[in-house]
């Protein structure tokens, strides 16, 4: 996981997981909306889990 400020408040969020045949893939989300790094994390993963 990596949570990163962007320019204008936005946060730059990378989630990395593992595919059925067990290859490394990442995600990376830009979040607007949220309060700080943790908060951001959250609405990546929710993200993530909605795609």
């Amino acid at each position: 996981m990596l949570a990163t400020v962007a320019p204008e408040d936005r946060w730059f969020v990378g989630l990395r997981f593992r595919t059925a045949q067990g290859a490394v893939r990442s995600h990376y989300y830009v979040v607007g909306e949220a309060a700080d790094a943790e908060d951001a994390v959250r609405t990546a993963s929710d993200r993530a889990a909605d795609a």
